[in-house]
């Protein structure tokens, strides 16, 4: 009985010293609340990087690759080039026996060769442009 008479007393010492922690907590949220008012989100614009066009340098350093493979290039070519042209008799030879009567060979490869011919004179001004 005593406890709850007394109890509207301790009731208000409670409140009395909350009171300075509560009115801490209340003057938080409203600098709080004023924060995020102030705060206006950004939006994030994509990053647009433009790209120059490569040149037909970079088109042939990207062909060849490495410096090695330059040199192998420069080197293996002309020298399968020389064997092709001290043997086009004996591939034509073979050219005519591997063909036999199906096929006239002269005419082939001379059909071939400008095929070739085109197909790199073409390939060459494309790259060009």
């Amino acid at each position: 009985m005593g406890f709850a008479e007394e109890l509207p007393v301790y009731a208000s010492k409670v409140q009395q010293t909350i009171e300075p922690i509560s009115r801490k907590i209340q003057d938080f949220q409203q600098s709080a609340g004023n924060l995020t008012n102030d705060v206006h989100p950004t939006k994030k614009v994509p990053e647009v990087r433009l790209q120059e066009s490569p040149t037909w340098p970079d088109y042939l350093v990207r062909g060849i690759g490495s410096v090695w493979g330059a040199l192998i290039i420069a080197g293996v070519v002309p020298f399968l080039t020389f064997f092709m042209l001290c043997t086009k008799d004996q591939m034509a030879i073979r050219m005519d026996g591997l063909f036999g009567s199906k096929i006239d060979a002269a005419r082939f490869i001379t059909n071939l060769n400008q095929m070739i011919r085109g197909f790199v004179a073409v390939a060459t001004l494309s790259s060009a442009t």
